[in-house]
């Protein structure tokens, strides 16, 4: 069974973005759907959230970009490990994973 044309696109961007001198060092989540890409993650300044806009719309059959990038600190940003310098506020959040009023996920 072949990729299909989603994960295709997702794992060209996702190439292109880890070989490009401006976005190799930042863990950017990629998703497409229906020539529609969403980048989320964090970068280190609005530059980089340009080039890696730019990046994701030169794939072939990209025709919209989604940049949900967030320009962080750079101590905040994910390192090669996929974990974040500082631990993330999760407000709502209770020691030990419990959630508040009832224990369900909101």
């Amino acid at each position: 069974m072949g990729l299909t044309r989603r994960d295709e696109t997702t794992a060209q961007v996702e190439e292109k973005l880890a070989s490009d001198e401006r976005t190799k060092d930042r863990t950017i989540e990629v998703s497409a759907q229906a020539g529609k890409v969403t980048l989320r993650g964090g970068v280190a300044s609005d530059d980089e959230k340009a080039a890696a806009e730019e990046i994701a719309q030169s794939v072939a059959g990209v025709d919209v970009v989604i940049n949900e990038l967030v320009v962080q600190d750079e101590g905040d940003l994910d390192h090669d490990d996929g974990h974040p310098a500082t631990p993330l506020f999760v407000p709502g959040a209770r020691a030990g994973g419990g959630y508040p009023y009832g224990g369900g996920r909101m």
